[in-house]
């Protein structure tokens, strides 16, 4: 079978033909970085394939290709460093409350159009 051929960044990359039953697994662990590399026929084209900055939309046109729909992504699972998809949290665990006032605290003002 003819391998699929990807162009990023100027490169063409050549993705296996059928897609190996380890890459569903390995994007269930949520390991994206791993299930791509495993995809490529020579997986040692991982780390230029990284450095073109694949978006949301080229690896989904790369799930495509097997006929698959990928779930959200977050942009760091491509841009570790490592390649894991594994990052530090940037914020703090707890946030404030975004979550208007109820009703009862809130000053009632009236519509000029309305009536009780």
């Amino acid at each position: 079978m003819t391998p699929h051929e990807v162009t990023l960044g100027g490169a063409v990359y050549r993705f296996r033909a059928r897609m190996p039953l380890e890459f569903t697994e390995l994007l269930n662990d949520g390991k994206l970085a791993q299930a791509v590399k495993l995809l490529l026929v020579d997986p040692s084209e991982w780390e230029q394939m990284r450095t073109a900055l694949p978006d949301d939309q080229d690896l989904t046109a790369i799930a495509e290709m097997y006929a698959l729909a990928l779930p959200e992504l977050q942009r760091s699972q491509l841009s570790s460093p490592s390649g894991n998809g594994s990052s530090k949290p940037t914020s703090p665990s707890t946030t404030a409350s975004a979550s208007p006032k109820p009703a009862s605290a809130r000053r009632r003002s009236g519509s000029a159009g309305s009536s009780p």
